[in-house]
């Protein structure tokens, strides 16, 4: 997997003057909005990922609500985001999880063919197959969810379908071994866990900027050490 275009600085990637794609949910979308409980502007992922790599373009294709998987509640998922806004680029990210477990969103299986959008994995496949028909050099990178504790979801409950948050992370894991790519997992690297939640959230799920600064820490050096 990579593309010819990426250079290394040792032992680090060089991604000085590069461009990507981000997709998510609205952890992924607050970058650069102000928040609504103290009109803080957010320092999020892409500014803070932009400022340490050296990006030029992180365009940010998050959307507030939205799982990975079509048919929720919500509505449209980040697959119909993928499918309608990606280009080729230096670098895609889709992130995902945390709705798609709110939303009691079916986790589903791998397929070969014939990939269920309505389902967590299938919506992933979905989107995967996509961006490797349209660019098969693509640099993928997906993100698995953080820990939660919001409204009575959080790591130790079931959704209304009995799955807990880490069976959609071990989804995530499982379809980055099947497509061989590098899966950042914010459920055990990102620093934040129940017990500090409160610190580096405002509400049990979303990121304060102290709590996007303790996320990139690790996020930034996962990308800086890609092997593409």
């Amino acid at each position: 997997m990579g593309r010819e275009i990426h250079e290394r600085v040792g032992n680090k990637m060089d991604w000085s003057g590069k461009r990507g794609q981000w997709f998510g949910d609205s952890i992924s979308e607050q970058d650069g909005k102000p928040y609504s409980d103290t009109g803080e502007i957010a320092i999020g992922y892409q500014t803070l990922v932009k400022r340490a790599l050296g990006f030029s373009h992180l365009e940010n294709l998050a959307i507030s609500g939205r799982p990975v998987a079509n048919g929720s509640a919500n509505g449209s998922g980040t697959v119909s985001t993928v499918l309608e806004e990606y280009i080729p680029s230096d670098l895609v990210v889709i992130a995902g999880g945390t709705n798609d477990y709110r939303l009691d969103r079916k986790i589903g299986k791998i397929r070969k063919e014939g990939f269920d959008e309505d389902t967590f994995i299938g919506a992933f496949q979905t989107a995967i197959e996509h961006i490797k028909k349209t660019n098969p050099n693509q640099v993928i990178v997906l993100m698995a969810p953080l820990q939660r504790d919001k409204d009575g979801y959080n790591c130790q409950n079931p959704n209304l379908i009995g799955n807990y948050l880490r069976d959609y992370v071990r989804a995530i894991l499982e379809i980055g071994n099947y497509y061989d790519l590098p899966v950042w997992n914010g459920y055990e690297k990102s620093g934040v866990n129940e017990a500090n939640v409160g610190q580096f959230t405002y509400d049990g799920l979303h990121l304060n900027n102290k709590g996007y600064e303790r996320v990139c820490a690790s996020l930034i050096v996962f990308l800086e050490r890609l092997n593409c």
